[in-house]
């Protein structure tokens, strides 16, 4: 893993443009895992009372009849 006082030596030897760049980089990673996050709870349950199961659900299907 990287050691902070080597990152900060790269940081520091960038020209300010660069520097900028950079933070919002960094930024942009962390608003990228937030939203992932936010994805995730929103996913659970999302779809609960919009389909039913057929009370035949179970049953063999008529198609594999010669198989069975």
């Amino acid at each position: 893993m990287i050691q902070d006082n080597q990152l900060l030596e790269a940081f520091h030897s960038l020209p300010p443009e660069k520097q900028v760049e950079v933070i919002d980089f960094i930024g942009y990673l962390k608003s990228k895992t937030e939203k992932v996050r936010v994805k995730q709870r929103e996913a659970y349950g999302s779809l609960k009372g919009t389909f039913t199961m057929s009370k035949d659900f179970d049953e063999p299907l008529e198609d594999f009849a010669e198989y069975m």
